[in-house]
């Protein structure tokens, strides 16, 4: 708590002074309020109950005198089940159809067999080292999706994500491509998690670096590079 003898003057502390803290929803309503008195330190403290059946979202506490700060009110509902998605059966290749599976399960052990599943598939260009210097640009541009769809949910809580990450035609020499499969479970009861799975592919499964062991080398000694 402050004060001020005018508006020149530079604001001092003011010890046994009174603050009402107000409580206000993101409508603007008060919905509760308490006063305290600042100590010889000139703080003080408190707490107020946030109630329930207000909306979610930015609230603010405002102080008279005049004050405020804001925080953000939430709720938190504890996940009952998770969703994974596991290693595909065999090597991915660029231009072919892959095939994932998933896996939705109560933490209680029992499989999620009524729900929705849906998934989407994410293609980002990387661009090779040599693109990069000549242009100073970053290593990648915007994402997009490539593939959507939905899933079922079989006795075992299992589904399948099937697609051709299918690299860009217009893509240059040497550019490699970042996938990004998520998938999105919701059960009975409207709860929803989610998977996600990133992959790398390109027209060769290969890469190569430079990296030498100094920016300088001095003539006439050994010098040493890691590929």
């Amino acid at each position: 708590a402050y004060q001020k003898k005018d508006g020149k003057t530079v604001p001092v502390l003011a010890p046994g002074s009174e603050v009402t803290v107000s409580l206000i929803d993101p409508n603007g309503q008060s919905v509760t309020s308490k006063t305290v008195r600042a100590n010889d330190f000139g703080t003080a403290s408190g707490a107020v109950e946030i109630p329930a059946g207000h909306p979610l979202g930015l609230w603010r506490l405002q102080t008279e005198p005049k004050g405020g700060a804001t925080i953000r009110v939430e709720e938190y509902k504890r996940p009952t089940f998770e969703v994974t998605l596991e290693d595909p059966p065999g090597a991915l290749r660029l231009n072919r159809p892959a095939l994932f599976t998933g896996r939705a399960r109560y933490y209680f052990g029992l499989p999620v067999v009524n729900g929705d599943v849906r998934w989407r598939a994410y293609r980002e260009p990387v661009m090779p080292d040599w693109w990069r210097f000549w242009t100073g640009g970053g290593s990648s541009s915007a994402d997009q999706v490539v593939a959507s769809g939905t899933a079922e949910l079989s006795a075992e809580g299992t589904f399948e994500v099937a697609f051709t990450p299918a690299a860009d035609p217009d893509a240059g020499e040497g550019v490699t491509f970042r996938y990004r499969l998520e998938a999105e479970v919701t059960d009975e009861g409207g709860e929803t998690r989610e998977a996600k799975r990133t992959f790398r592919l390109g027209q060769v499964a290969i890469e190569a670096h430079i990296q030498p062991a100094a920016d300088l080398f001095v003539a006439g000694r050994p010098a040493h590079v890691k590929i």
